[in-house]
């Protein structure tokens, strides 16, 4: 279940990166490039909010 729920929340990540990522004005027409600047842009859309099952396991007693 944890692996899915990672799964859909990347993946939801990469399809949003992308749509903006071809939507700004300066979007390159060149495959390659596209991807890289898809790739540079998915670590700003997965930083706007975390998921909820993005938490710290709590510490193991001592």
């Amino acid at each position: 279940m944890h692996a899915v729920r990672h799964f859909h929340r990347r993946t939801a990540i990469a399809h949003r990166a992308r749509a903006e990522v071809l939507t700004m004005p300066d979007c390159p027409t060149e495959p390659e490039l596209v991807h890289q600047r898809v790739r540079a842009h998915i670590d700003v859309v997965a930083a706007r909010r975390a998921g909820p099952w993005d938490f710290e396991p709590p510490g193991r007693p001592r």
